[in-house]
């Protein structure tokens, strides 16, 4: 677990095979596409993103496995995600593996 300070360090990491886990929670109306309304602390796996840069996700909201994968608007995810987590992320990988420089120094 360690906190990450925008999309683009999780691009990093999904660039170098490893999915990343982030938490976050948002009010109604604010993660459009999102197959739950709110929620005060929720848990999405980041597994890319799209040529425009959105977030594409496997949502465990989602109401079958057909409707895990969901795309999110990258503003929309970076800042409910670091406004309401300060950027949590949980980065899970095999022993081994080449870790990325992210410039943050958190690991």
């Amino acid at each position: 677990m360690t906190r990450l300070g925008s999309l683009v360090q999780v691009e990093r990491w999904i660039a170098a095979g490893v999915p990343v886990i982030v938490s976050l929670a948002f009010e109604a109306g604010e993660l459009a596409g999102a197959p739950i309304e709110s929620s005060n602390g929720h848990l999405i796996v980041v597994r890319g993103f799209d040529p425009a840069g959105d977030v594409i996700v496997n949502d465990p909201a989602g109401r079958s496995a057909s409707d895990v994968r969901r795309v999110y608007a990258r503003r929309s995810l970076e800042s409910l995600w670091l406004r309401s987590s300060g950027g949590t992320a949980y980065l899970i990988h095999p022993p081994g593996r080449s870790i990325p420089d992210t410039g943050s120094g958190s690991w």
